[in-house]
């Protein structure tokens, strides 16, 4: 399908760590905005114009002047994170025990910044979770559109419904709608999850349904769009689009096997 050049973005987010998974939609990259409100451990962790400020991603003018959170034990709500009591060495950070928050030694306790939280606040995703980054090897937040059981690293991209896509990252269970996959790439219309590779299939709409006979089954609708039968639903993909994406000039249906040829 459609695909796009990009830049993979492993820490915080899934969308990005699914571009060399997902072949039939790849996932658009995050812009410098999309770091606001991420945990972060330094600058050059941000986006342009923001700064890392008591572990959070923030505008340069919003960066606070009191130089750090509460030195106190206990828990206690700051601007960033909570403290947790628990003691730390200067400069260390790792996952709660439950997965769900990123923790950073601020002065001689853990700092807790909620990963979900982060992740909603920066207009990513709604669910995230802890993980070990596996670029890094820090902890660090990833998102998704929902978070499940334990799982092995190991396993590959599957189905985990047929609109939704499910992948293990850092011990724990990601879920991603295809239709947060197609709309991050530019399509209209979200197709069914292919079960036996685990991939979203992304089209520019729909034409109608068809046998449940001709599953899979590719043909030219008119002279520039092709329509593949699938689920009994006809899926409709634009050559013009899709070779004009790829660098082409423009696209058009080859009425002999049903596919497009750019010029």
């Amino acid at each position: 399908m459609r695909t796009a050049p990009h830049d993979t973005l492993v820490l915080w987010s899934l969308r990005a760590a699914f571009a060399g998974l997902v072949a039939t939609a790849s996932v658009a990259c995050f812009s410098e905005d999309a770091t606001l409100g991420l945990p972060c451990t330094q600058d050059g962790e941000c986006g342009d114009g923001q700064v890392c400020d008591s572990g959070f991603c923030v505008s340069d003018g919003q960066a606070s002047q009191s130089g750090g959170g509460p030195t106190s034990a206990g828990t206690t709500s700051t601007s960033a994170g909570t403290t947790t009591g628990i003691p730390c060495e200067p400069m260390t950070t790792e996952c709660s025990e439950d997965g769900k928050s990123v923790l950073q030694c601020n002065g001689r306790v853990y700092e807790a910044f909620d990963c979900a939280m982060g992740c909603a606040q920066s207009e990513m995703l709604p669910a995230g979770a802890c993980i070990i980054s596996p670029s890094s090897g820090d902890p660090v937040c990833s998102c998704a559109d929902a978070t499940g059981g334990s799982c092995n690293n190991t396993d590959l991209p599957f189905c985990n419904t047929a609109t939704q896509v499910g992948f293990c990252r850092g011990g724990t269970e990601f879920f991603l709608n295809c239709s947060t996959i197609c709309e991050d790439d530019g399509f209209a219309v979200a197709g069914p999850c292919d079960a036996p590779t685990g991939q979203c299939e992304c089209f520019d709409g729909t034409a109608g349904t068809c046998d449940p006979g001709f599953e899979g089954q590719a043909d030219c609708l008119d002279t520039t769009n092709v329509g593949i039968c699938l689920s009994g639903t006809i899926y409709r993909l634009d050559c013009a689009a899709l070779c004009s994406d790829s660098g082409f000039t423009t696209g058009v249906c080859n009425e002999l096997d049903g596919i497009c040829d750019c010029v």
